[in-house]
Order: structure tokens, then sequence, then C-alpha cells
């Protein structure tokens, strides 16, 4: 698999199992396509301690653990009985590294930012009527900005455009 990125204390990985066949560093896509997969494994033994399907993998994608370490935010396939408009789409999924458990983030929500020091996922909107999760506190930001970065402590730093300029965010 692919190292992705370490919990905040260290104490796990999230690596990405991607089973789709190379050929001379082309990617070659079979039809529909084999599924990624997403491991938390202990670095201390190495010993896999949560595990969830559907991973949309491409090298970059989102993967970020919250502050305290539980839960993983990642990139997913949405399978399409949940979202029939849309059946290839793609999504935010929550894992619950204790339980096991995969939340699907609503589509309306947009892409997920980031984490902030209390626990609330920053995505990039909201659209009315979209719901969280049982469990999971989210704020949106007001922007669009396609590059936000967020501090261990819930400081936010964002890309806005000239028309945004005069807009902050705490």
């Amino acid at each position: 698999g692919e190292p992705v990125v370490f919990s905040p204390d260290g104490s796990l990985l999230a690596i990405v199992h991607d089973p789709t066949p190379g050929f001379d560093g082309a990617l070659v896509m079979p039809s529909p396509g084999p599924e990624a997969t997403l491991d938390i494994v202990r670095t201390s033994t190495g010993e896999s301690v949560a595990r969830a399907g559907k991973v949309a993998w491409h090298y970059g994608t989102t993967i970020i653990f919250s502050p305290d370490g539980k839960r993983v935010a990642y990139l997913m396939r949405i399978p399409a009985m949940k979202f029939p408009e849309q059946p290839s789409a793609e999504g935010f999924g929550i894992l619950d590294i204790a339980s096991g458990t995969v939340s699907v983030l609503d589509t309306g929500f947009g892409p997920v930012r980031g984490w902030l020091a209390d626990d609330r996922l920053l995505v990039a909107s909201q659209a009315s009527g979209a719901q969280a999760p049982k469990g999971i506190s989210v704020t949106a930001l007001k922007g669009a900005a396609d590059t936000v970065a967020v501090s261990g402590t819930g400081r936010i730093a964002s890309g806005l455009s000239t028309d945004q300029s005069t807009e902050s965010s705490t």
C-alpha cells in the first residue's frame, strides 16, 4: 500500500491499497475498475486497526485524521443506490477507527477541507438541507476557496479570489 498520512500523535498511519494495475508507469483503468481500500495501522506493530472500502484514490486525495486521532475523513465513491441521480458520485466518508464504521457525509457539504481543533469537520460549503451524520459536527466556509490549510489549533488559512479579498475566517 501507499502510506498517506500519520495521525496527529504519530501512533497510526493511513495506508491506501490501490489494486489498479499499471504498465510502464502509465495507468490502465479496467472497467469498472478495482476498488481501493483504506487501512489504518498501528505504527508500533504494523497491526491493522480499521479498514474502509470504496476509496476514490489518486495521488493527492484527501485523507485527514481528526485532531484526537479517532476518526479519518477520506474521499470515497458513493454507491449509486444512495444518490441515484449521481451514479458515479464522489463524496466523503468518515471512518470511526474504534468501531470500524463509516458515515457518509452528504454531498451537499462540498469537499472536506480539514478538521478543526474541537473535532468539527471543516467543509467547503453547505447546501440547505444537507445533513451531517450523527455524532459529526460540521462547519462550512463562507467562501469557495480551493486551497485551505487548518492548523492543529484551529487557525484557518485560505486562498481567496479578488472578489472575496475582504472576507476573513476565524
